[in-house]
């Protein structure tokens, strides 16, 4: 049975574990089933042959049916008892996969259908008696015949298709051949009249129909059950995993939000449990003295695409930025600069994820103490940053004023590095003054309209000062959003504080929720 649904079908058709694990589920229902199917005829079987043992008994005693009849129904019952078993022990011992069990299936129901039918027409023949066994006169002993095997006939293709669930072309063997020979047998072994064998024939054709539409009804139900059940088990497997990737890709995202007076707060919001927004900035040395005047980078990077792709290439470009900061540390001197960075990073996209069709936007900041006064208390601290493609940055000064800071160069990947041209920046940050900046997730957020949430939406928040810019824009946003979140969402506040940190960094308190 191909499932209702092209998308569906088309989907199961080509996932090979799928139906592997399909086929190997419902062969093992069917061999259960398939055996209860078999005892219960063996049941019936064993009530039949107490019955052929009591007309015995009549008949040696003279008052009961002719020794030819009770001779038809125990070869009856011997033949169908050795045939029930064998299938039985082939099913149970063998346990074929579904296509051998259904064959086995469709052949021994023909084959004990046929041998019923026929021994039953037998003993009609010999002796004509209504359902209670008591003296029929004035009937066809051929009509008597094929009502009798019609019985038979019809409880036998019942029992097989209504207990075992069947498509319908697999029930339409079974229905097909059994039908033949059942006016086969009229024919030939009952030698029934035309009319009859047409009449019967129909019969023969009818009476199977409800239990195939019910068996194929009941295959639906398995096919449904069995794709629920295989779609939640893979749910939450898929679940588990993704939970623990959020634990490693929040594992990458800062720990420190003080470094000297330079203060970092951030909120992100991945659309799904991981998505492609980063945030990398990167430990000072453990050498490092506390009271030395050592450079912060903060890193913004937005990898193209979302949920595991993305978070696939964000994590190598955490380890390609963890290895430049570590060999550039080893080398000494001031650090990298901004453009350096972006540099690199181009190089590294270009070389690695573009070939996969995945690019990046970059924003780089580099603060190090201004040379023209310390970051104490009416001091500043000298920023330089290179935009490779990201939003423009906002910086909010003391006075409200609110100003842009654009992309410098392309994004990266799109470039080879020697035809990247990339420059950077310089501004003087000053106690009371913010850098916000963030990823395409939230000035993209659409409302039921389809508006953008937009970059004047986001200056006039930023222009309005709120104590934690970063989490008023991410509440805008959600009040802007119509529906699922379609990106994910990355809003990083970079302040300078005129108070003296602590002995101990404080720890992130970022929050990451699906969208």
């Amino acid at each position: 049975m191909k499932p209702a649904g092209s998308g569906q079908r088309e989907r199961k058709l080509h996932d090979a574990a799928y139906w592997a694990a399909f086929e190997f589920e419902r062969a093992r229902v069917l061999r259960r089933r398939t055996s209860w199917c078999l005892i219960g005829m063996l049941a019936l079987l064993a009530v039949s042959g107490w019955g052929t043992y009591l007309e015995y008994e009549e008949a040696a005693s003279g008052k009961g049916p002719p020794i030819d009849m009770v001779i038809a129904s125990a070869l009856d019952d011997i033949v169908l008892w050795c045939m029930l078993v064998a299938t039985l022990v082939y099913v149970r011992i063998g346990a074929p996969q579904r296509q051998r069990l259904v064959r086995t299936i469709t052949i021994a129901t023909i084959a004990i259908a046929t041998a019923a039918t026929y021994f039953e027409i037998r003993r009609s023949l010999q002796w004509q008696t209504d359902w209670l066994g008591e003296p029929v006169f004035g009937k066809d002993p051929r009509v008597w015949a094929c009502r009798y095997a019609l019985f038979t006939h019809t409880l036998i293709i019942w029992m097989s298709i209504f207990i075992v669930p069947m498509r319908l072309g697999e029930s339409v063997r079974i229905w097909a051949w059994c039908t033949l020979a059942y006016v086969a047998l009229a024919g030939l072994a009952a030698e029934a009249s035309g009319l009859t064998i047409a009449a019967y024939g129909s019969l023969a054709a009818l009476t199977p129909l409800p239990a195939m539409l019910f068996s194929h009804w009941r295959y639906q139900r398995f096919d449904a059950q069995f794709r629920h059940d295989d779609l939640a088990g893979r749910f939450g497997e898929l679940s588990a995993e993704l939970e623990q990737a959020r634990r490693l890709h929040e594992g990458i995202l800062p720990k420190r939000l003080r470094h000297g007076p330079v203060q970092l707060r951030y909120v992100y919001e991945p659309m799904r449990e991981i998505g492609g927004d980063f945030l990398f900035v990167p430990e000072p040395d453990e050498d490092t003295p506390a009271n030395a005047a050592a450079p912060v980078y903060v890193v913004l990077i937005d990898v193209s695409g979302h949920g595991v792709p993305a978070a696939l290439a964000v994590n190598r470009l955490h380890g390609e930025l963890t290895r430049l900061f570590g060999v550039r540390g080893r080398a000494g001197g001031r650090g990298p600069s901004a453009r350096e960075i972006i540099r690199d990073l181009n190089d590294y996209v270009w070389l690695t994820l573009a070939r996969q069709g995945v690019f990046a936007t970059g924003l780089c900041f580099r603060i190090e103490s201004n040379p023209k006064g310390g970051a104490g208390s009416g001091g500043s601290v000298r920023v330089e940053w290179c935009n490779a493609g990201h939003p423009p940055a906002f910086l909010r000064s003391r006075t409200g004023e609110v100003h842009r800071l654009g992309a410098t160069s392309t994004m990266l990947g799109v470039v080879e590095g020697e035809q990247f041209e990339c420059e950077s920046r310089h501004i003087d940050l000053v106690a009371g003054e913010t850098i916000v900046a963030y990823t395409d997730g939230l000035h993209e957020t659409r409302d039921q309209a389809g508006q953008l949430l937009g970059l004047e939406i986001i200056e006039a928040i930023v222009k309005q000062g709120a104590a934690r810019m970063d989490e008023a824009l991410v509440q805008a946003a959600s009040r802007h959003r119509w529906g699922r979140a379609t990106d994910d969402t990355l809003v990083v506040e970079i302040g300078l504080t005129d108070e003296r940190p602590a002995q101990r960094p404080d720890a992130a308190h970022a929050r990451a929720s699906a969208g």
